[in-house]
């Protein structure tokens, strides 16, 4: 149950960095902020994946 538990929250984490990433409404900022605004992102999308590869075969094996 645990498995599955955290499967869900890397889905969670990993769309709602994806939504981020798309709709961030980012007019009022300057060219550099936006810059790391999406290098923050994609580092956390990828934190998520690294994270979500890493429990995989538990989360299979488990099932």
């Amino acid at each position: 149950m645990r498995h599955w538990i955290l499967a869900a929250a890397f889905v969670a984490g990993t769309i709602m960095c994806i939504r981020d990433l798309m709709k961030k409404n980012t007019a009022d900022m300057s060219d550099e902020h936006k810059q790391l605004y999406k290098e923050h992102n994609t580092m956390i999308l990828i934190l998520f994946a690294a994270l979500a590869y890493e429990h995989i075969a538990d989360i299979i094996s488990a099932s």
